[in-house]
């Protein structure tokens, strides 16, 4: 059984989630804005009391690798090296992008889309001052 701690903070969102062998099971989110700083350990902790765990028995710690906010993923990126260091556990890098264009291929309905074929998706993140 395997549990993986997932720390999104590429974007304005940032959100924490537990994942068992492959199934969200909960997750904490935040979309107010840049607030990562203040909420993400806050998150995970939480997270982790309301499920019973200790960072010890995670099996890994997923974290957003970018493109996105360079602070964003800075704090992302240290609180999971913290937490993948001082319990021993594998850290595993997630592009955004690629979630996104998965999570949109695999449930088109979802989404509103009838995928053909020949569609392609690409993926974006805003990168603000209309870039």
């Amino acid at each position: 059984m395997s549990k993986i701690l997932c720390i999104e903070t590429s974007t304005e969102v940032c959100s924490v989630a537990l994942s068992e062998n492959g199934t969200m099971t909960d997750f904490r989110e935040d979309i107010t804005g840049q607030n990562h700083s203040r909420l993400l350990t806050v998150f995970i902790n939480d997270l982790l009391r309301s499920n019973n765990l200790k960072a010890t028995e995670l099996d890994a710690v997923a974290v957003s690798e970018g493109p996105g906010s360079y602070t964003g993923l800075r704090i992302g990126v240290s609180a999971a090296k913290g937490i993948c260091y001082a319990a021993s556990i594998p850290m595993i890098a997630v592009c955004p992008l690629q979630a996104m264009a998965y999570a949109v291929v695999s449930e088109p309905e979802r989404y509103g889309i009838t995928k053909l074929p020949t569609d392609v998706f690409a993926p974006m993140i805003d990168a603000r001052r209309m870039e």
